[in-house]
């Protein structure tokens, strides 16, 4: 009755301060959306900006190699005048780069051959013959000093001039095709590496959350079995510590990396709470390198599979006699190298179990081929017959 008690009040705890994954990934689409659109308008003012730069250096260019024409045949020109002059006729250029800019940016698929040709006709249709009576409207009220007339504007029509705002229009039209597609590409493959990290997230998230009650529920067994033997001091003793253990769970929930330091704490005061189960007969050794464990960087129960198959695997001979594990740790060249060595049967083979393999796919999806779990076996004459091993490479900025 007690055990019930304590597990369902343990348990209702676990769920209400335990994030679930679909929460945290709602949560993290929120902000990715957020940040996206405000980057993509950001994107698109500084192009439109750009854009206008460009075509201002091509104003100056113009005007000085026309003003360079001029005055090679004597014609006396004011650079005023003349930037006045390009200024006025430009100016529909840079006006239309902004207007398809902003088009484009309104499309929410890509930019289908139809969709160019109909943009191109329209552009042909409408935009060139506008700017062409434009332009050489403006040229006729320069030279006649008045209103110009369509007699003014067809006496100075320049069939060569045509053709430069022909060849500056489909120049203009292919940039910003060649543009719109490019930055299309762009965005699809950062939506593409941004699902490929959701997916992984959420991986993980699961991988996670297989393993937190999985903690629990194997403490829980210790506990039940301390009951069972009415070993009831020892029980009051475990759940004291096992509410510690689980306020660490709660809280490094929260992380996505924790101080190699805090996980070792929390690891040894999980083998002590099995050894409150085994009656004192749990000896562990640690051999740890000298060094600040505090300034490295792993995800949190990255460590714990491994200690509780060590336990597992020497549970049966702890219920009779003493056992004893040698944790060794060290890190090489940005590597931790976590080894276990625990006594067990010598003639029992390894087994993977599913919590390992859970911590096998984690590490995998966190840092590829360069982490991995392995069993190792030596001398059946060793006291220490079976072992298991974890290398998982650090983050740089954790590197002491």
């Amino acid at each position: 009755m007690h055990l019930s008690l304590s597990r369902g009040k343990l348990w209702l705890s676990f769920i209400a301060y335990s994030p679930t994954p679909m929460q945290a990934s709602f949560d993290q689409s929120q902000l990715t959306i957020a940040r996206d659109t405000d980057c993509s308008k950001k994107g698109l003012l500084r192009s439109i900006v750009i854009v206008w730069l460009l075509w201002t250096v091509l104003l100056f260019l113009a005007t000085f190699a026309n003003l360079y024409d001029l005055r090679n045949v004597g014609v006396s020109v004011n650079i005023q005048r003349q930037l006045f002059k390009f200024f006025v006729i430009l100016v529909p250029w840079p006006l239309l780069s902004t207007g398809l800019m902003l088009y484009f940016s309104t499309l929410r698929s890509g930019i289908r051959w139809q969709l160019a040709l109909k943009i191109f006709t329209v552009l042909m249709l409408v935009f060139l013959p506008v700017h062409i009576i434009y332009e050489h409207a403006f040229l006729a009220f320069r030279i006649n000093k008045r209103e110009p007339s369509w007699d003014d504007i067809v006496q100075i029509l320049s069939p060569m001039q045509i053709w430069v705002d022909v060849m500056v229009l489909l120049f203009t039209l292919s940039a910003h095709l060649a543009f719109s597609y490019w930055q299309r590409s762009r965005q699809q493959l950062m939506i593409a590496s941004q699902s490929r990290q959701d997916v992984l997230a959420l991986k993980l998230m699961q991988l996670r959350s297989h393993l937190e009650p999985y903690f629990l529920f194997s403490s829980l067994e210790g506990i039940e079995n301390l009951l069972i033997n009415a070993e009831g001091p020892m029980a009051t003793r475990a759940l004291a510590r096992l509410s510690d253990l689980l306020r660490y769970v709660l809280e490094s929930s929260q992380e996505t990396e924790i101080s190699i330091d805090n996980e070792i704490r929390f690891i040894r005061d999980y083998l002590n709470l099995q050894n409150l189960r085994f009656a004192d007969r749990l000896q562990t050794e640690w051999v740890l390198e000298e060094r600040d464990w505090s300034a490295h960087q792993i995800p949190p129960l990255l460590l714990y599979p491994l200690f509780d198959y060590a336990v597992r695997n020497m549970q049966a001979d702890l219920q009779r006699t003493s056992g004893q594990l040698r944790v060794q740790a060290s890190v090489v060249q940005n590597v931790l190298h976590l080894s276990l060595d625990f006594g067990a049967d010598p003639e029992q083979l390894p087994v993977m179990t599913e919590e390992l393999q859970a911590a096998q796919q984690r590490i995998a999806l966190l840092q590829g081929k360069d982490a991995a779990i392995r069993f190792v076996r030596h001398a059946a004459s060793d006291a220490l017959a079976h072992g298991v091993t974890l290398d998982f490479p650090l983050s740089e900025l954790s590197d002491a």
